[in-house]
């Protein structure tokens, strides 16, 4: 391998890939939600935008339960900070 052809690799590993940036600016944390007497059947999902925006309203009350779509724990809304997951 010459010189020229290792300094290819190492610009072409260095370059931002668009096609993830786009794919990360595209990817948004969803959330399960549920009241405390519901069983699982009654999981709802909503974006963080959308649970933020329920709480704002008050329409999620504090003691919902609440996580991130593919986690096992629920936590109470009122513990949750949505904004801390916009981007």
């Amino acid at each position: 391998m010459t010189k020229e052809n290792i300094q290819k690799i190492i610009d072409e590993a260095q370059k931002p890939n668009e096609e993830t940036n786009d794919m990360d600016d595209e990817t948004e944390i969803m959330w399960e939600y549920k009241l405390p007497n519901e069983d699982d059947s009654a999981l709802k999902k909503a974006s963080t935008k959308e649970m933020m925006e329920l709480t704002e309203n008050e329409q999620l009350p504090s003691d919902a339960l609440v996580r991130r779509c593919g986690t096992d724990s629920f936590y109470t809304a009122g513990r949750v900070d949505f904004e801390i997951y916009l981007d």
